[in-house]
Formats: C-alpha cells, structure tokens, sequence
C-alpha cells in the first residue's frame, strides 16, 4: 500500500491537465441546412450615388461618411490606387498610392477595413501600408509609409493587436490525407515579419477566403473561399473550436503538378458549388457573404455572433463584392456586381435591423 499512495497521488494531480486536454480537443461541429435559403430575408437596397468609372477593385463604406475606394490601377487612364469621397455630397476627400515601381508607389493592394484602420498590402512589392480614416481632415491620404518587404504573400489578413493575422499560404489539407501539416492561421511578429516554412505542397492558389478577428475577445472566423465551411477560432489560433458546415457542402478537390526539387503545386479541381466570398465584423456581428452557383445573379449574407451562433440569413438581389457596416451595426454597405462589364457596379445600403 506505501507504493501506492504516491502512484495515486500522481495519478490525482493528472486529473486537471487530462480534463484541460480534453476540453480543448473538443470541437462543436454544425451542419446549415439548405432551408436556411429558402427562409432567408429577402432585403431591398437603397442605391448610393456613387457613380463607378469601372477600375474600382473594391469599395468600402467607413463609419457612415468616407467611401474608400480602391483601383485596379494601370499608370495610364487610372494613376492613383486610392480615392476617397465624402458621402454627404460625393465630394472627393483625396486620393494616395500611386502606380508604379519607384519610391512612393504601388502596382496592386489587396485590403482589409477593421476598426479604425485600412491596412493595404501590394502583393507585387510586398509591402503593407496602414491608415487611419478621418472625415474631417485628408492630412492622413498624404502621411503614406509603407512597411519593410516581407518575404510572404498575404491573400487575405487582418490586423491582430500590433500584428497581422492571416491565412497562412503554405496550409494545405484534403480529405486524401495531403497535408502540409501547418496551421490554416498565421500571426506575424510585431515587425510584421513571418518565416515561410518549407513544405511538401505548394497551395497558395488554393489558399482562399475570408477572416474577421476580435483580438480582445480571442475570436477568429475564417470563411472558406473553396467550399461552403467556416471556422471559430479562440485565442489559442492553433485548431478551431466550431466549425459551420453548408449550405451544399462538398469537400474540395485537387490537381497535383509535380515541380522543381519535390515541390508539388495544387490547384482547385473545379469551382465549388457553394463558398464564401467576403466578410466584416463589428464589436458584436460578423457578416458573411455567401454564393451558390444555382443563384447566379443573387447572394445572400449570413449574421453570426462572435461565439459562432447563427442570427440571420438575408438574400441579396446582387452578386457581393464587398462588405462594410454602419457605424450603429444595423445595416450594411454591399460594393456589388449588377451584371455586365465592371463599370455597371453599385453600391448600396441594406438594413439588417
């Protein structure tokens, strides 16, 4: 008995630490079903008169008065990347980022609005550059520094305390069992430095979706770009811990190409039948917008709290390219295709509430 009172004492101190490991192994799986889009509220806009000349690549609606415009610019007919207007009047507040290669200018930005800040990052010179929106100065248009290169390509980021969050370009698993076996989430150093591991698998073109971040809270949404599947992360980053599956889920399929020294690219087999295509949030929402290739001239949005409740499912007459909210959370901004060439885009206003 004297050799087991110290086994069981051991044994009783394991307790909390096996309890701890599987509360964190479990994960709350859902399925959305495909009822949720035939009740879905169907929403009627209200057009802004925004008037596009067609080089628009996104547009976003800050706190009620900007529109932050971003171009697909050329050097030629389209020379800045950014204008902003002020909605009240449609006056233009200003205009930054010039194209080009020398100092002080750009090729193509991808772009997040969180919060109080546009962070934008050329994905050609792989440099981010942060702003501040205020509609009562334009001084922050002309205050423009750019961040030391870094050796990644971010397709979709957000800003996380003083780092960014991103999808991390080397993930990659299918339901095969391919796998790189690196974590979907990646969080920069407060430099906004990030190593690029080595892997099997070359998957930044299959690399795709969306993120919304609370970093107070600890939570973390990603919406998956290649089928209809999305996941809640806590402040832990490494696994989730609910994952949303559907409408019309299908698991993705591959093509492998074989390259140079081992390295095999992946690319998407075929576009899936349902996925998401952009997200935003606030202090107690998160939208997502969601596309099935049966509805080709209509997407619908889905509302979700932060602990990954589902609130509400709206139908939009209109294919959504971005998302932005009101400054009291009770509407939406949708930057949307309307059919036809670029320039037959619009932006419109929806409320939710």
């Amino acid at each position: 008995m004297k050799t087991l009172k110290p086994i069981f004492s051991i044994l009783l101190s394991l307790i909390p630490f096996c309890a701890a490991v599987s509360c964190r192994a479990q994960v709350v799986s859902d399925v959305l079903e495909n009822d949720l889009l035939e009740n879905a509220v169907r929403l009627s806009p209200r057009a802004l008169e925004y008037v596009p000349d067609g080089f628009e690549s996104s547009v976003y609606v800050w706190r009620d008065s900007l529109a932050i415009v971003l171009n697909t610019a050329d050097g030629k007919e389209c020379m800045d990347i950014l204008e902003v207007f002020r909605i009240q009047d449609w006056s233009i507040l200003g205009t930054a980022l010039p194209y080009g290669s020398g100092a002080g200018e750009f090729f193509y930005m991808q772009s997040a609005l969180g919060g109080d800040s546009l962070i934008l990052f050329d994905i050609v010179k792989k440099q981010f550059v942060v702003l501040e929106p205020d509609a009562r100065r334009k001084d922050w248009l002309e205050d423009i520094r750019p961040t030391a290169a870094v050796s990644y390509v971010a397709q979709a980021f957000t800003g996380y305390d003083d780092r960014i969050l991103m999808l991390n370009p080397r993930y990659f698993e299918d339901s095969s069992g391919h796998s790189n076996r690196q974590p979907r989430l990646a969080v920069t150093d407060t430099s906004w430095q990030w190593t690029v591991p080595e892997t099997e698998y070359f998957s930044t073109n299959v690399t795709q979706g969306s993120l919304a971040a609370d970093a107070e809270r600890g939570r973390v949404f990603f919406f998956d770009g290649n089928s209809s599947m999305a996941e809640l992360y806590d402040g832990d980053l490494s696994r989730p811990v609910r994952i949303m599956t559907g409408p019309d889920f299908s698991a993705p399929e591959y093509v492998f190409v074989p390259g140079n020294e081992g390295v095999v690219s992946v690319y998407r087999k075929a576009d899936p039948a349902a996925r998401y295509t952009c997200a935003a949030s606030d202090g107690s929402q998160v939208l997502a917008a969601y596309r099935h290739v049966d509805s080709p001239d209509y997407d619908y949005i889905f509302r979700f709290d932060w602990d990954g409740n589902l609130l509400g499912t709206y139908r939009l007459d209109c294919r959504v390219r971005t998302l932005s909210l009101s400054a009291d959370g009770k509407s939406v901004y949708v930057w949307a295709d309307t059919g036809g060439d670029r320039a037959a885009a619009r932006l419109y206003r929806y409320d939710l509430l």
